[in-house]
């Protein structure tokens, strides 16, 4: 989850929740606000365990004195398929690809034609996206062992 700030007045933190069906929310994390800031801020939040399906996010920033304000919500959907779970994000990407699976998966990012141009050991390591042939198709390979050669 990404988000800015263009001014900050009295921010003592962001809290960043989650819910299944868009009404009860839980908190998953803190992030602290800046404060008093005249310039535009970044934060970003990653959720380490994402829900399977759908589920949506929001904001709650909370003052020094106690009063919140909320976001917008956003809806995410989180792929499953059959060999197991498969969560990636952003989409579309940008920097670095996110992708959470079976712990101990070997990941590799193939361009459109083929080759690869990316590979990560651990899930969740991310792999660096730019550069890549942005607008075309990429194709991200998934295996719990050894690569075989064919």
């Amino acid at each position: 989850m990404e988000w800015a700030t263009a001014t900050e007045t009295d921010n003592a933190y962001f809290t960043i929740e989650r819910s299944k069906d868009g009404r009860q929310f839980e908190a998953i994390a803190q992030v602290p606000g800046a404060g008093n800031s005249t310039i535009p801020l970044d934060y970003a939040l990653t959720d380490e365990n994402p829900l399977k399906g759908h589920s949506y996010y929001r904001l709650r920033q909370t003052d020094y004195n106690g009063d919140v304000s909320f976001s917008n919500l956003e809806s995410v959907f989180m792929n499953q398929t059959a060999s197991g779970d498969i969560h990636y994000f952003p989409n579309p990407v940008s920097g670095i690809l996110q992708i959470y699976t079976t712990e101990g998966a070997q990941l590799r990012l193939l361009n459109a034609f083929g080759q690869q141009v990316a590979t990560a050991v651990e899930a969740g390591e991310g792999l660096p996206a730019d550069g890549y042939y942005p607008f075309a198709p990429w194709y991200v390979c998934i295996a719990s062992g050894a690569w075989q050669s064919g």
